[in-house]
C-alpha cells in the first residue's frame, strides 16, 4: 500500500494542532476541566477521519472494504461520538437533519447516480448537504455538527460515489504551494481596492495572543476553507467541467464561472451585495488554483490566507 511520509507527518501535526486548539478554546469557556476534556476528546473522534481522508493510505484502506458495511459503521461512529459529550444539543430537529443527511445522499449516490458528471441527482445531494448549514438549522454546538456533515460529505463523494480526482490530499508539492501563493496575491490585489473603495472593510488589526491567533487560523482552515473547497471546487466545479467537456473546449472556464457565481450567492450573509460580489471574485481565483493544481487543499490554502488576512487585519462594515 503506497503512501507518502509527508501525508503521515502532516496528518499527525494537523490532528495535534486541532486537538490542542480546541482544548485551549474550551479552557476560555466556563466549563470545568472534566467537560473540557470530554469536549476535546469528542472533537478528536470526529476530526481524525476528517484529516485522514486527505491521505492516500487511509483512502486505499477504505476503498477496498464493503461499502455498505463501512458506511453505516462510519455513520454509527459519528453519531455515537456526537452523543458522547453533546447529547444536550440533540433534539428532534437535529435527529431529523442527521437522518436526512446520513441516508438520503447515500441512497442517491449509491443507487441512482450512474454517470460521473454533474446532474440533478448531484445537485440534490449538494443541496441536502448545504441546506442546514446555509440556513443555520444546526445547534450552536461549537461547529461539531458542521464537522460531522463535512465528514459525511467526504465519505459520500470519495467512497460511495468513488470520485478519484477530487484532489483532497495533503501530498502537496512546491508547485502547488507556489500556485496557491500566486492565487492569494492576485486575490488581494483585486479584492482589497474594491473592499476599501466600497467601505466594506477598513484596516483594524485584531489584538490577540499568539495562542488565540493559532486557534483562529485552525478554525478558518479546517472549518471554512477545506470543506468549502471540497464542496465547491472538488465536487461542483469538477463535475461541471466533466459535464461541459464533451461540448466545448471552454469547459474549465464555464465550470469556474458557474461555480464561482454559486459560491458568491451562497455568501448572502446579511444580504450585503459587496460580500456576494467579492466572494464571487474569490471563487474565480480559488477555482483557477484548483484547475491548475487539481488539488482542493491547494485552493484551500489560497482561501485560508485570504480569510485569515481579512479576519485578523480588517474590520467589516456590514450594511
Amino acid at each position: 500500500m503506497l503512501f507518502s511520509k509527508r501525508e503521515i507527518l502532516l496528518s499527525f501535526v494537523f490532528i495535534l494542532i486541532g486537538t490542542f486548539s480546541v482544548y485551549r478554546f474550551f479552557l476560555y469557556t466556563a466549563y470545568d476541566q472534566k467537560e473540557v476534556l470530554l469536549y476535546t476528546f469528542t472533537f478528536s473522534l470526529i476530526f481524525i477521519p476528517y484529516v485522514l481522508f486527505g491521505t492516500s493510505f487511509f483512502k486505499n484502506f477504505l476503498r477496498y472494504k464493503p461499502i455498505n458495511s463501512i458506511y453505516f459503521g462510519f455513520v454509527l461512529y459519528l453519531f455515537l461520538s456526537y452523543l458522547l459529550a453533546l447529547y444536550r444539543f440533540f433534539d428532534l430537529k437535529l435527529a431529523a437533519i442527521f437522518f436526512i443527511e446520513f441516508f438520503v445522499p447515500y441512497f442517491i449516490l449509491r443507487y441512482l447516480w450512474k454517470e460521473e458528471k454533474f446532474d440533478l441527482k448531484v445537485f440534490a445531494v449538494l443541496l441536502i448537504i448545504a441546506f442546514p448549514i446555509e440556513f443555520q438549522l444546526l445547534p450552536k454546538d461549537y461547529s461539531f455538527s458542521k464537522l460531522i456533515i463535512a465528514d459525511l460529505m467526504m465519505f459520500l463523494f470519495l467512497f460511495v460515489a468513488g470520485i478519484k480526482d477530487i484532489g483532497y490530499t495533503w501530498n502537496l508539492n512546491l508547485k502547488d504551494i507556489k500556485v496557491a501563493l500566486i492565487g492569494f496575491i492576485v486575490a488581494v490585489l483585486v479584492a482589497l481596492p474594491i473592499s476599501l473603495y466600497t467601505d466594506f472593510i477598513s484596516f483594524h488589526p485584531v489584538k490577540l495572543s499568539i495562542e488565540r491567533v493559532i486557534i483562529s487560523l485552525m478554525v478558518i482552515f479546517f472549518f471554512v476553507a477545506v470543506p468549502e473547497e471540497f464542496f465547491f471546487r472538488g465536487i461542483l466545479q469538477n463535475l461541471l467541467e466533466k459535464r461541459f467537456k464533451e461540448r466545448t473546449k471552454y469547459a474549465p472556464v464555464i465550470a469556474i464561472l458557474i461555480t464561482s457565481l454559486i459560491f458568491g450567492i451562497s455568501h448572502f450573509y446579511k444580504y450585503d451585495w459587496r460580500y456576494i460580489f467579492l466572494a464571487t471574485l474569490g471563487g474565480i481565483v480559488n477555482g483557477t488554483v484548483y484547475y491548475r493544481t487539481r488539488k482542493i487543499t491547494a485552493s484551500a490554502i489560497t482561501h485560508f490566507m485570504v480569510d485569515a488576512v481579512w479576519s485578523l487585519l480588517f474590520i467589516t462594515h456590514w450594511k
